[in-house]
């Protein structure tokens, strides 16, 4: 956090001078002119520009005004490597693709024991319902042979 005129008011541990404007000057190429212009707008309004660290770095400076004080800044800052990560973790993408492909596999081998199962089912049903029919053809059919037998004999 700076005051208007660039003394730290709180310093962290990366701003190395006395003055963030020294600071800048120190490790930055700017005209005068163009760093007063820079200054003002860093006490006066929120952005953010890229800048050069004590250690060549080049880096990512954020400011605002802090609303409950008069010509205070919160600052901060971070190095550009900072910011360029690696996203893909090829490692995990592997564990969750051999995790979904053995799920995978699992679920098929479930899924056909379950079809098998379910076609024999099918077939004892079929098996059944033949049984039954023919029980009753049969039933049906004796039926009437002992009625056409009984009514001769009478």
């Amino acid at each position: 956090m700076i005051d208007a005129n660039g003394d730290y008011i709180i310093k962290g541990h990366s701003f190395k001078n006395s003055s963030f404007f020294e600071f800048y000057r120190s490790y930055n190429r700017i005209e005068p002119a163009a760093a007063q212009e820079l200054f003002g707008r860093i006490t006066s309004s929120t952005g953010s520009f890229s800048m050069f660290n004590s250690r060549g770095e080049e880096c990512i400076l954020a400011y605002t005004p802090v609303a409950a004080t008069e010509g205070w800044s919160l600052l901060s800052f971070m190095p550009m490597k900072d910011l360029r990560v690696n996203t893909e973790n090829w490692l995990l993408i592997g564990f969750v693709s051999a995790g979904l492909l053995i799920l995978f596999v699992f679920d098929m081998a479930v899924m056909l024991n379950i079809n098998k199962k379910l076609q024999t089912a099918a077939r004892e049903a079929a098996s059944a319902n033949r049984a039954k029919t023919d029980f009753l053809s049969t039933m049906s059919h004796d039926k009437a042979s002992g009625n056409a037998c009984g009514r001769s004999v009478l």
